[in-house]
């Protein structure tokens, strides 16, 4: 069956969402000389940042996405990938307006300088350098995968069925990443993010319901315009018929 011209721009474009998806994950193997530390006895590894968990999510989302674009189902494939765009979409969203505010206020509450060591004195810090991530791999990991989320959303995918609580989905992602960074910095000594460390624990919590706010806020908005871009189902089964 060919395909139609939609359905071709949908595979070309979730095709280049997968591509930067996985570029963005391979970029992490530099992210050690430039952050001047090593992850390999981290717990919890990359995995501990937000970002790699919202990465991790996209890409499967883009991964199901370029399935269903080849075989065009079955239903049960296209809720999963529904499900996971529902737990995706608020998260990207959330890194995206969190990552490049703070980085315009002070890059060092989420990347601390990189320590450069005195070759002739072990152990004493010879200065300080601020981190520049390479412009591709940032967007690739804090910008782009929210566009590709959002325009899938609007552009390619269905209604997000009822069956699919966005909203408590945003807040079930927001309390498991609140755990996981706690379980992180108790094992590691120290938080994911510098900014973290700062807080005490009534502030630090504070952020975490603040950005659970904000997550459900846009998975309330996003279904809300998607339901008005695409119309009620039942004026959608009106129009194919």
């Amino acid at each position: 069956m060919a395909l139609s011209s939609k359905q071709v721009t949908a595979l070309a474009w979730h095709s280049i969402a997968f591509a930067s998806c996985i570029y963005g994950f391979k970029s992490v193997h530099i992210l050690p000389d430039l952050l001047g530390v090593s992850m390999a006895d981290e717990y919890g590894g990359f995995m501990q940042f937000l970002t790699m968990c919202g990465l991790a999510g996209t890409t499967a989302t883009m991964s199901l996405a370029l399935v269903l674009d080849v075989i065009q189902g079955p239903q049960a494939l296209l809720w999963l990938k529904d499900l996971l765009m529902a737990a995706s979409l608020p998260t990207e969203t959330l890194i995206t307006v969190l990552y490049w505010s703070i980085v315009m206020i002070d890059k060092s509450l989420l990347m601390p300088p990189k320590q450069i060591m005195d070759p002739a004195n072990p152990g004493q810090v010879l200065r300080e350098e601020p981190v520049a991530i390479p412009f591709l791999i940032d967007a690739s990991m804090h910008a782009f995968p929210g566009v590709w989320l959002l325009v899938d959303f609007f552009v390619f995918s269905r209604r997000l069925p009822k069956s699919i609580p966005i909203v408590p989905l945003a807040a079930t992602v927001t309390v498991s990443y609140a755990l996981w960074a706690e379980k992180c910095a108790k094992m590691n000594g120290h938080y994911p993010y510098p900014l973290l460390d700062i807080l005490s624990t009534a502030p630090r919590l504070a952020l975490y319901g603040a950005s659970g706010v904000v997550a459900c806020a846009v998975g309330l908005t996003v279904t809300k315009l998607q339901a008005s871009v695409k119309g009620s189902d039942a004026a959608n089964a009106k129009k194919r018929r």
